[in-house]
């Protein structure tokens, strides 16, 4: 994540030679406040057993909402679990049923594609 937000959202940003300076924020949004370390610290939190060793286990955005709603009683629950182009889009890339965290030393979250779904990524972003 700190690869992510020091690329797009730092001073040298990647969206700053395309005049999207507003993208930095978004996505300091999604890495940060509304979605991958929001719910990686509260799945934590509610009981969620990650393991730390050389091979991570590997979570979708989408599982971890929906450990995270069951732990609070949320009767909100997030879509289908079926890739979503529109919601790819919204959150800057980080669709939660794509998009697969790990922990790392108890501390450190790595991101990643999950490999059986990135053929969706493709076909969004030759869409656009």
């Amino acid at each position: 994540m700190k690869d992510l937000e020091d690329t797009f959202t730092g001073e040298n940003s990647l969206y700053k030679p395309f005049g999207l300076d507003t993208n930095k924020d978004y996505l300091k949004n999604e890495l940060k406040k509304k979605n991958i370390e929001k719910e990686v610290r509260k799945s934590k939190k509610n009981g969620y057993k990650w393991v730390n060793h050389k091979n991570p286990e590997w979570a979708t955005l989408y599982d971890l909402v929906e450990y995270n709603n069951r732990r609070g009683n949320n009767k909100n629950r997030s879509n289908k679990g079926e890739f979503d182009d529109r919601n790819f889009k919204a959150h800057c890339g980080f669709e939660n049923n794509i998009t697969e965290v790990a922990l790392l030393n108890n501390k450190d979250i790595i991101v990643r594609y999950s490999t059986k779904n990135f053929g969706k990524v493709v076909k969004t972003l030759l869409k656009s």
